[in-house]
């Protein structure tokens, strides 16, 4: 996913940063602090009690440890969700989730990880759960200075709503994303699913062709799926078969099952990816 991984990598690299800019004040105070009272003109008495303290040397050794954990956990998350994504993108979507939910539970700050898992539960059927994980994710503090992710999510819960066939909430959630961002291109992906699952087939076609630059950004599992969207709705108001079929190759290669998502509760949808489609020759022999 283009855009989407981009944004990935540079939260990771913020709240790195972050980390180590808060950790680099804590040593430079406590250093300051040690340094004023070394050099008081009447030092205070220590009190006997306080000897057993941990000196300044201890101090520093234990905020230099914690740091280094802070970002050995950074990276260790980091390298997880890569390896979720190379899942995600070989079709082991369960083991991509499984991956993504563990690294979740490592850091709970990470959005990426917890957006890649929700997106993994899209890409599995799973509509409701991915549905209140992306709704969560948009309005988590999380997201709070990643507008354009929790955009990313807010729209996506929309999706999910719209292919689990419940249109008022998909309408709702739809609004809701536009009040955070609406000109992203996930954007057009979550209005193209409202537009298709209310039987709007011709403003389908007209917004998948008026958009499809946005369409194009956006990752390859939903520009295929937002094509195949458009291919049924041109079938619904008679298009001919020629540039039906010129759309479907848009789609194409992908392997058996890359689509369930679309189907698994629309019945119109099945019937026509049933009927229309089939994976390449090249997607059926990589997956073998």
């Amino acid at each position: 996913m283009v855009g989407i991984r981009r944004q990935r990598s540079s939260e990771q690299g913020s709240a790195g940063g972050r980390i180590a800019l808060w950790a680099l004040l804590i040593v430079l105070f406590v250093t300051l602090h040690q340094f004023v009272q070394s050099h008081e003109p009447h030092p205070r008495p220590v009190p006997p009690e306080s000897s057993s303290s941990l000196p300044s040397l201890g101090w520093l050794g234990l905020l230099f440890v914690v740091f280094s954990g802070a970002v050995g956990l950074i990276m260790l998350v980091n390298r997880r969700n890569h390896q979720g994504l190379k899942l995600l993108a070989m079709g082991k979507r369960a083991d991509a989730l499984a991956v993504f939910e563990r690294a979740s539970r490592f850091l709970v700050c990470s959005g990426a990880t917890r957006y890649n898992a929700a997106l993994c539960l899209l890409l599995l059927g799973k509509q409701e759960d991915a549905q209140r994980r992306f709704d969560k994710l948009s309005k988590s503090w999380v997201l709070s200075k990643n507008v354009p992710l929790a955009a990313a999510a807010a729209h996506l819960a929309s999706v999910s709503a719209s292919l689990s066939g419940d249109e008022p909430k998909a309408r709702a959630l739809f609004d809701q994303a536009n009040k955070i961002k609406a000109e992203t291109p996930v954007a057009s992906v979550s209005e193209l699913m409202l537009l298709a699952r209310a039987g709007n087939h011709g403003g389908v076609v007209k917004l998948a062709e008026t958009r499809w630059q946005a369409l194009e950004s956006c990752g390859w599992i939903l520009r295929k799926a937002a094509r195949l969207v458009q291919a049924y709705a041109a079938q619904q108001i008679g298009q001919p078969e020629a540039a039906i079929t010129e759309i479907i190759a848009g789609a194409k290669p992908f392997a058996a099952g890359d689509f369930d998502f679309l189907s698994a509760q629309w019945p119109e949808m099945k019937a026509f990816l049933e009927t229309r489609t089939a994976p390449s020759p090249s997607a059926q022999s990589a997956a073998s």
